[in-house]
């Protein structure tokens, strides 16, 4: 497999990105798909928040990295297959939270919410950065605002 093929299937969160296009025909959706990723992937993760902090500063370089890599293979900006973005910014959601159902859930619909209205900055992090910085650099600030609204509401 080429660089540009590993790079798609890792941005596309191994594919699951692509999937909305099989049932609609569109590309609309994968954002969910991929907030769903890092749902499953904080359920997974052991209780130590140490390892959890590594694994998001792992998955945001990569997101980086393999976002940049995937946007020029597809000729696009933040093209909706990508979806690794939307992981590590959910997972910065639930760092230094409990991470039971409820925690875990109550995040997904705050990060939703922040990453589709897109609220001062994050509107201008996604409009005004580009590349692979840019393309995760929103999903992380809707991450930073999703926990800290989790921590007012859940306290």
């Amino acid at each position: 497999m080429n660089m540009d093929k590993t790079c798609e299937l890792l941005a596309t969160d191994f594919y699951l990105g692509k999937l909305p296009y099989k049932f609609t025909g569109k590309y609309y959706g994968g954002g969910t798909l991929g907030t769903f990723a890092g749902f499953l992937l904080a359920m997974a993760m052991p209780a130590n928040e140490r390892f959890f902090i590594f694994s998001i500063v792992l998955l945001t370089l990569i997101s980086v990295f393999v976002s940049h890599r995937t946007s020029l293979f597809y000729k696009t900006g933040d093209d909706q297959r990508i979806i690794i973005d939307e992981t590590a910014g959910y997972m910065l959601s639930v760092a230094f939270l409990p991470r039971d159902l409820n925690y875990l859930i109550v995040a997904f619909v705050f990060f939703r919410i922040y990453d589709g209205l897109k609220p001062w900055p994050i509107k201008w992090l996604d409009k005004n950065l580009k590349g692979g910085l840019g393309i995760t650099a929103d999903d992380l600030v809707a991450g930073l605002f999703a926990n800290v609204t989790l921590r007012i509401f859940m306290h």
